[in-house]
């Protein structure tokens, strides 16, 4: 009985991941995952909709969400695919989806800014 109760945990659980995820506006989600390659597999690994700021307001910011992407990246070292995350902030602007990768300081102080949750 105890490995059920386990299981059935594990369901739920996974139930509850699905249902955040997929609140994910379908334009939103292509809009990120079409700036990978297919052959590294991009799949949203996490996306919560995030605070917008007055300056997101005043340039016609209609919905932003934070998102992370998981897919596989090539180590040329190592000669092998690994598994790698990004994140990026999916703003939609005027009706159309953006997304931008966060990679520098200045781009992770707008993700915590809006509320994004901090990195791994």
């Amino acid at each position: 009985m105890k490995g059920r109760s386990i299981c059935c945990g594990g369901g739920l659980l996974l139930l509850v991941f699905l249902v955040a995820c997929s609140s994910l506006p379908r334009e939103a989600r292509e809009a990120v995952l079409a700036s990978f390659p297919s052959e590294e597999q991009p799949y949203i690994l996490s996306a919560r909709k995030a605070d917008l700021l007055p300056e997101d307001e005043t340039a016609g910011v209609e919905q932003i969400w934070c998102v992370r992407v998981g897919y596989r990246c090539w180590s040329c070292p190592h000669a092998e695919w690994h598994d790698c995350v990004s994140s990026y902030l999916v703003r939609r602007v005027h009706g159309e989806w953006v997304s931008a990768e966060m990679r520098m300081e200045e781009e992770w102080r707008e993700w915590e800014a809006r509320g994004c949750p901090p990195e791994p």
